[in-house]
């Protein structure tokens, strides 16, 4: 067997064919990780950039109620009160993850950056960032992640797919059958070898992009990456082998492999994400934006009747002031009101995505591109299930800064040189590898499993 492998590298390297796709393959995965490593270490300059001014307002309105001398009237001690708790100084970031090179776009498409406010953040669109589209397909961007899933088969394709009929064609198959007493063993060792070549390339790219940004961290996400390569690759592998044993010609045989791969590539998850959208919908977009004006107007009709009825509940929080209440101070309970009814409303868009992401997450092994996306995204720390898990936190944590706030601001006492020390600070889970990847994994194995068995009962019988 060993004689048989080692013919089979040789007709494998002293093709000119297979070596130009071979290094072509490196080349792009090599430039693709370069980027990818400079975009992740940008990005973690950035959220260290914006933690750092986060701290920074809240440090200058220290120093600034610390000046002798400065001892603001009661409305001037709400108002700093009030500018600070509506800064950005209530940031809330999304951690990344060892794996944040694979799937740097999410990032970007999705709200990882969230600036909790005393005011309304859902209404509010002055606070907005650039518009995104969420909802943007799996390769809406050229992360690493997605170059290693549409670049894989293809390079799989062209080597293996058709190889026994271009042999045939070319009239040197029965040289390579008589290279052992079973013609199957060395076309396996042939796919062997091409499994091989297909795996290196991007588990070192990949593996070397995630350590060079996140270090010695990136060891687990490292090999549950180079697992699920491999799966992957073995799987286009098995199924190009099949192919090649087809009666058809060798143009035939890559015309159905590349039909396949657009098939699995884009048909199938397009087929997938219109069944989970069908079965979770979401909330119609036109019917919250009038829910929102509607949660709006009766909050500006009914301030009097809230800014008495939030004295009434606080008594302890009654103000220095008796009368002239103005802006800041009557607005603060009309935000409160309309976010109990504009919370429930936004958070319903992340559940039904959740459920989306859920539904397809069970039936994704028809997919294995997007399976392979999926991955990427957990090692990332930018899955469906954390994302809603940190917006949960962001809920509570802002929860918490306005009840911290907001007393201050209606009472008009201000923050005293104490109450800095006591701001809330945004806290959450910190990124792991979930069940999720592991069925991730699991049910690329699975489909491995099944096309090896076709493929073994296939080619011991006569080639």
């Amino acid at each position: 067997m060993r004689l048989i492998v080692w013919a089979e590298w040789l007709r494998f390297r002293r093709s000119r064919a297979n070596m130009a796709i071979l290094a072509a393959y490196s080349v792009i995965l090599a430039l693709s990780a370069i980027w990818a490593t400079l975009g992740a270490q940008q990005h973690r300059q950035d959220q260290v950039r914006q933690a750092a001014a986060s701290d920074a307002l809240i440090q200058q309105a220290q120093h600034a109620a610390a000046k002798p001398g400065a001892t603001p009237d009661h409305k001037s001690a709400a108002m700093q009160a009030f500018t600070l708790g509506r800064s950005m100084a209530g940031l809330a970031q999304l951690p990344t993850a060892p794996g944040l090179a694979l799937s740097l776009s999410r990032y970007d498409t999705l709200n990882t950056r969230v600036a909790v406010s005393v005011e309304s953040r859902h209404a509010d669109g002055r606070r907005s960032d650039a518009l995104s589209n969420p909802a943007l397909g799996q390769y809406g961007a050229f992360d690493l992640a997605v170059v290693v899933t549409l670049l894989l088969p293809l390079v799989a394709i062209g080597w293996c797919a058709g190889t026994v009929q271009e042999d045939r064609e070319q009239g040197v198959w029965r040289a390579v059958c008589a290279q052992a007493a079973r013609p199957w063993m060395a076309f396996h060792a042939a796919l062997a070898i091409r499994a091989t070549a297909l795996i290196l390339p991007p588990a070192l790219a990949c593996g070397l992009s995630m350590a060079l940004d996140a270090g010695a961290a990136a060891w687990p996400a490292m090999v549950w990456w180079t697992l699920c390569l491999a799966a992957y690759a073995i799987f286009w592998i098995a199924l190009c082998g099949l192919l090649a044993r087809f009666p058809v010609s060798s143009a035939a045989a890559l015309l159905i492999a590349l039909t396949t791969w657009l098939l699995l590539t884009y048909a199938v998850p397009a087929s997938l994400e219109s069944l989970a959208a069908a079965r979770h919908p979401m909330p119609s977009r036109l019917a919250s934006i009038v829910d929102l004006r509607r949660a709006q107007q009766n909050a500006e009709v009914r301030m009097p009747e809230l800014l008495a009825g939030w004295y009434g509940r606080h008594p302890e929080s009654a103000p220095l002031i008796s009368h002239g209440h103005t802006w800041p101070v009557t607005f603060l309970p009309r935000f409160e009101h309309q976010d109990q009814q504009l919370r429930p409303l936004m958070r319903s868009f992340d559940q039904q995505r959740l459920a989306q992401g859920a539904f397809l997450e069970r039936w994704i092994w028809l997919a294995p591109p997007v399976a392979l996306l999926g991955m990427a995204d957990h090692l990332a720390g930018i899955s469906v299930a954390r994302h809603a898990a940190f917006m949960d936190d962001v809920d509570r944590y802002e929860q918490e800064w306005r009840e911290f706030f907001v007393p201050r601001v209606m009472s008009y006492r201000g923050l005293s040189e104490d109450d800095f020390s006591r701001i809330p600070r945004f806290q959450t889970a910190e990124p792991t590898t979930p069940d999720a990847a592991w069925l991730l994994l699991r049910n690329l194995l699975l489909v491995d499993i099944a096309l090896i068995v076709l493929l073994l009962a296939g080619t011991r019988q006569k080639l």
